[in-house]
């Protein structure tokens, strides 16, 4: 597991499920959530623990504000009053399929990087592409403009790119992604 940070939490729950709540720790939290196969815990006012597969919607804040001590362990902190203290738990949700790793954001021109393109318009998602690209035989697989899914056997010819600009388009078939 590793410590993200302080993020603000809403009435529209910014981590969805609440994996418990009593006398919490940071392990006891991580461990609920890992077992429901969450991405993200986080640990709010002393005693919640909420699991998801996203975080962020309303903003990161200082460490300050996330530090109600844990009510299972005082000598850590549980987040605050609507601020949860989020944390990776290692799961890999996104492709739903073992073996799978991001390798990255790269570059690409008119003469393909990865050079199988197929326009999966509304279906298009991290797991739809990874199954159409393994299933046509090849080794990566990658998604482009929320619409696309792209397949080859080598990666990286052009070089890598800023993450930030593989964060431009959502996924159509999943908007809480991005394509």
């Amino acid at each position: 597991m590793s410590h993200i940070g302080c993020f603000v939490d809403g009435r529209r729950r910014d981590l969805p499920t609440l994996g418990g709540k009593g006398s919490m720790t940071v392990g006891r939290c991580y461990g609920l959530c890992k077992k429901k196969g969450f991405r993200f815990f986080g640990v709010q006012i002393g005693k919640q623990c909420w699991c998801g597969n996203h975080y962020g919607r309303y903003g990161r804040r200082d460490k300050r504000e996330c530090r109600y001590q844990c009510r299972g362990d005082k000598t850590t902190y549980c987040g605050g009053s609507w601020r949860n203290d989020v944390y990776a738990t290692g799961v890999v949700v996104a492709s739903k399929a073992a073996g799978v790793k991001y390798v990255g954001c790269f570059k690409d021109n008119r003469y393909r990087d990865l050079p199988v393109v197929y326009t999966a318009n509304y279906k298009t998602t991290k797991a739809y592409c990874f199954r159409y690209c393994r299933a046509k035989g090849y080794r990566y697989f990658g998604l482009q403009n929320g619409n696309a899914c792209t397949c080859g056997n080598t990666v990286g010819r052009y070089g890598r790119a800023s993450s930030k600009d593989c964060a431009r388009s959502t996924c159509k078939g999943d908007k809480r992604s991005k394509c």
